[in-house]
């Protein structure tokens, strides 16, 4: 099962509203939202926190417990990558750092 379908059916088990949980955790309704829809992914601290609000232990939340395979095969984790959207903000892409040039110093005014 996908993270995004356990935190609504989580949610949902402990008839919490998007709402009363986003007041929990100090974030938006419109964040538990994205989380649910798949639009975003929670933060480790939030993960964290929800899995302590849902009683289930934060490997059992993330990877989905004993009965989903392991994704580490050969030394190389498998990770799946959202499709790209060029309507998300600059906020969620990774932008690798530029190399910084060395500086050169100032000739000192005489």
């Amino acid at each position: 099962m996908e993270l995004k379908q356990k935190l609504s059916d989580l949610r949902k088990s402990k008839g919490l509203t998007q709402l009363e949980l986003a007041e929990m955790l100090s974030v938006s309704r419109q964040a538990i939202s994205r989380w649910e829809v798949g639009a975003a992914v929670p933060s480790l601290d939030n993960l964290i926190n929800l899995s302590e609000v849902y009683g289930v232990p934060l490997d059992e939340l993330v990877r989905g417990g004993m009965d989903q395979p392991d994704q580490f095969q050969g030394g190389e984790i498998s990770v799946p990558l959202a499709p790209y959207d060029p309507d998300m903000p600059d906020a969620y892409i990774v932008k690798p750092d530029k190399p910084k040039r060395p500086r050169t110093p100032r000739p000192e005014p005489s």
